[in-house]
């Protein structure tokens, strides 16, 4: 009995660490994707740009708070599913967390897009600085359907045990908006509306 109790203790600090590893590698790459954001629009827009950077930033906590709360909702019963074999009911669940992910992102964005005024005015009561705000605001509600989606297969993939391949989209992915942010901000000269977009 006590050698499996510590052969279970074995597996769950082995799991616990992979995933540990996994989550903070995700984080920090995000990190480093709105650094570079920060440092490109700031050197080649300006102050007032990489102030619009941060008023937004609430904009892209609710996006990230939706997709978090679908990838969770559906993640946990999932993970009880694939607790008992029932790999049907694991792959609804999925199916599930994308479709309302998918729906909800959409009906953000249009609504989003339809108060863009007011939603303008309430991240941003500086006039100047309304348009950068105005900018990086409209792209990122362009984007906010791969923001959203993006938690499900990261949630997921996770649950089945792929680690590595979490790190791979994850580093993947921000090395990609790094690409990006040079060649729209820098070589395109699209400002803050090239960052967004990023």
């Amino acid at each position: 009995m006590e050698n499996g109790l510590q052969q279970d203790a074995r597996f769950i600090r082995e799991v616990y660490r992979k995933a540990a590893v996994t989550g903070m590698l995700s984080i920090l790459s995000v990190n480093i994707s709105v650094f570079v954001d920060g440092i490109l629009v700031g050197q080649r827009v300006g102050a007032d740009a990489l102030a619009a950077i941060n008023l937004s930033m609430p904009l892209f906590w609710v996006l990230s708070m939706v997709g978090g709360f679908f990838a969770a909702g559906t993640e946990i019963p999932a993970a009880r599913a694939i607790g008992v074999g029932d790999a049907r009911r694991r792959d609804a669940f999925f199916s599930t967390g994308l479709n309302a992910s998918v729906l909800v992102s959409l009906a953000l964005t249009a609504l989003a897009l339809a108060f863009r005024g007011p939603l303008m005015s309430f991240l941003c009561a500086e006039e100047a600085i309304r348009p950068y705000v105005s900018q990086y605001v409209t792209a990122a509600l362009i984007g906010a359907l791969p923001r959203i989606v993006i938690y499900i297969p990261f949630w997921f993939l996770r649950l089945d045990g792929k680690n590595r391949d979490v790190c791979v989209m994850m580093i993947g992915l921000a090395t990609v908006n790094i690409a990006l942010d040079v060649g729209f901000v820098y070589f395109l000269d699209m400002g803050l509306l090239g960052a967004g977009l990023a």
